[in-house]
């Protein structure tokens, strides 16, 4: 959502300076055999080396590390160093190097937001996504509690038909005369392939970003027009704040779910 929604920037006075992160190279190793004996060789060399941290007593200050991860499950490892100075003394408030870190790097979450890549990130930015609109809706997180008693709405826009598909139509069967479970791959599939639009169903899903874009803009004109304003003088009285969605449907096409709200 716009401005009112979103997350609020933290003042500080520090700024930070000299920073140089990397991700690791990745240099090319020999293959190895998938076998028992490689498998086994793996095991004893992390053994030692989690013995060596152990014994440097970095095994803890390691485990806390990789525990403020949450779950992540493919961590950013970066390297190098960073310093943190006041802008107004100039003094070197913190200064960090990875060389100095259990591993010699520091994990960082990775925050992608799909489920097959990490779970953990995935959830997280699920959960974090609800709040954030719940607060546009009903006010929290720097936004007034009058919002909800602005004009909102909830649309689902869709695309298209670019021909019959097998469905799922209540509790009748599909026009082929089956019906339909769940995991069927029929589902959203063309009923006739040498019919359907498939240059048209490969266009609108390229070009769904403009789409989206020109429909806002026209919702825009279309909400000056009713309340007799230019739209230069609408943003004078009113703007739009909004959330959406994008999901693909069982026959491949992107729509959006989407909250729009008048203030």
């Amino acid at each position: 959502m716009p401005a009112q929604l979103q997350l609020p920037s933290p003042t500080t006075t520090s700024a930070i300076s000299n920073t140089t992160f990397a991700a690791p190279a990745h240099t090319p190793k020999a293959n190895t055999s998938a076998n028992g004996g490689s498998a086994l060789e793996r095991r004893a060399r992390l053994t030692a080396r989690l013995a060596k941290l152990a014994a440097a007593g970095h095994l803890a200050p390691l485990a806390r590390q990789i525990g403020s991860l949450g779950g992540c499950a493919r961590p950013i490892r970066m390297t190098g160093h960073r310093t943190r100075l006041d802008t107004a003394t100039g003094q070197i408030l913190d200064h960090l190097d990875t060389r100095h870190l259990p591993a010699g790097e520091l994990l960082v979450r990775c925050g992608n937001r799909r489920a097959a890549r990490c779970p953990a990130c995935s959830t997280r930015y699920r959960y974090d996504t609800y709040q954030l609109i719940a607060a546009g809706l009903r006010g929290g997180k720097t936004v007034p509690a009058t919002v909800a008693t602005h004009p909102r709405v909830f649309a689902t826009l869709t695309a298209p038909g670019f021909g019959p598909v097998h469905n799922q139509p209540g509790a009748a069967s599909c026009v082929c005369g089956t019906r339909h479970g769940d995991g069927d791959p029929f589902l959203g599939t063309p009923l006739n392939p040498q019919r359907y639009d498939y240059t048209g169903a490969v266009l609108w899903n390229a070009h769904a970003p403009a789409l989206w874009a020109r429909f806002t803009t026209h919702l825009r004109r279309e909400i000056a027009h009713a309340a007799g304003l230019t739209q230069r003088t609408l943003r004078h009285h009113a703007t739009l704040s909004y959330a959406k969605v994008a999901e693909y449907q069982k026959r491949g096409q992107i729509h959006f779910h989407t909250v729009i709200r008048i203030d």
